[in-house]
């Protein structure tokens, strides 16, 4: 029988090291799925905003209608592609983004009427929570700062008028998910020079 050697301290963190960039590295290089978000987000919301500024109030949520094409997209993307996670930090982002997205899906599509005025300000605290943790699992301090304002500009909403709501989810998902996407994609084009 085999048996096992045990690590020391140093291979132990060594090991660590080597998850947490290995995941890393994965992110940076779909930071592509977060420029995508970012941007598919920011379309439906001003669009959104757009269709409320001209009192076409019966048709304003249409623009969101996209981002269940945006989910299929996804889910094709990740399931074609030899980039699914490899390790612990990556299947728990997986994880944390799937749950999030059936949560976020359900209150805009099916809860929306109850929310209401909310709904906006609980959807975009969601996604800086998934940003925030991401950023924190992959030690992007950048990437969890974007979280942590996106949460923070949900929490805001409350105190705003709801005829802005939309304005702010736009620009949140540009600030929030599409910026750190190219961030992301930009350390990883430096770190693989």
């Amino acid at each position: 029988m085999e048996t096992q050697k045990e690590l020391t301290p140093k291979e132990s963190l060594d090991m660590i090291r080597e998850i947490i960039s290995e995941s890393r590295s994965r992110m940076e290089e779909n930071g592509f799925i977060y420029i995508f978000w970012g941007v598919l987000i920011a379309l439906a919301s001003f669009g959104q905003y757009y269709l409320l500024s001209n009192e076409m109030y019966d048709v304003n949520y249409y623009p969101y209608f996209i981002l269940p094409v945006g989910g299929v997209f996804t889910y094709f993307y990740y399931t074609r592609r030899d980039n699914r996670p490899s390790n612990h930090i990556g299947k728990s982002i997986s994880v944390l983004w799937s749950v999030l997205a059936v949560n976020m899906f359900a209150l805009g599509f099916s809860y929306g009427m109850m929310l209401e005025a909310e709904l906006i300000p609980v959807l975009l605290i969601l996604l800086g929570i998934g940003v925030a943790v991401s950023g924190r699992l992959i030690q992007s301090a950048f990437l969890t700062g974007a979280g942590v304002a996106t949460n923070l500009l949900g929490l805001v909403c409350f105190f705003l008028p709801q005829m802005q709501h939309s304005l702010i989810m736009g620009i949140a998902a540009l600030l929030g998910v599409a910026l750190p996407g190219f961030y992301l994609r930009n350390q990883h084009r430096k770190n693989h020079v």
